[in-house]
């Protein structure tokens, strides 16, 4: 048995030998979660990638806010914006991703 951090939430888990790689979330809830964000359902016409919302069934929301509302562990405030850092929006690796204000977004782009 090794211990592995579930992709999602950080946690721990001890996982069998048997059990292999695809089983590597410590809940239903982060399985699920992964699942979404491993599967966008479409891209935008801007680029940006949309997955099922979580709390929503039928919404679609962006895939990098989902990504940086697990990070930070709550919901985005609506004056915060994702910035890509590379500025590929199909990039949504957390170390891409970052929140700006609108201020602060406009000075990166201008």
């Amino acid at each position: 048995m090794g211990l592995f951090k579930c992709p999602i939430c950080g946690k721990e888990i001890a996982l069998r030998p048997n059990e292999g790689l695809k089983a590597l979330s410590c809940s239903m809830s982060c399985r699920e979660m992964r699942y979404r964000l491993e599967k966008p359902v479409r891209v935008h016409t801007e680029g940006y990638l949309l997955v099922p919302s979580p709390n929503n069934k039928g919404r679609q929301v962006y895939q990098h806010r989902l990504i940086m509302e697990q990070v930070l562990g709550r919901p985005l405030k609506h004056h915060e914006l994702v910035h890509h850092i590379d500025r590929n929006r199909a990039n949504n690796n957390k170390n891409n991703l970052m929140i700006v204000t609108r201020k602060q977004h406009h000075k990166l782009h201008h």
